[in-house]
């Protein structure tokens, strides 16, 4: 099979478990990429139980469920002046 014309059954924020060298694992997708060399899909997932921010790529093959459920949870943060001198921080989480 042409890897270019590989079905995607994974998409950007889904929740999704894979197999690797380290047991059964879970976490977000947070985007998409092709290999350089192979052109095989690889999505980048952040891992559950670890530091935020903790990526792993995945190839696409690997992934033995995926769930769409949206992000775990977003930060908007915003700098609005008052009075033109004192800065307010507000901060959403969805």
């Amino acid at each position: 099979m042409i890897k270019a014309d590989q079905a995607r059954l994974v998409a950007v924020h889904d929740r999704v478990t894979f197999d690797s060298d380290e047991g059964i694992q879970a976490g977000y997708v947070n985007g998409m990429r092709r290999d350089v060399g192979n052109g095989e899909m690889h999505a980048w997932v952040e891992i559950d139980h670890q530091w935020p921010g903790v990526f792993r790529a995945v190839p696409v093959a690997a992934i033995l469920t995926s769930e769409h459920v949206g992000p775990p949870s977003t930060a908007w943060f915003a700098i609005d002046w008052v009075d033109g001198c004192v800065p307010v921080i507000a901060t959403l989480s969805v």
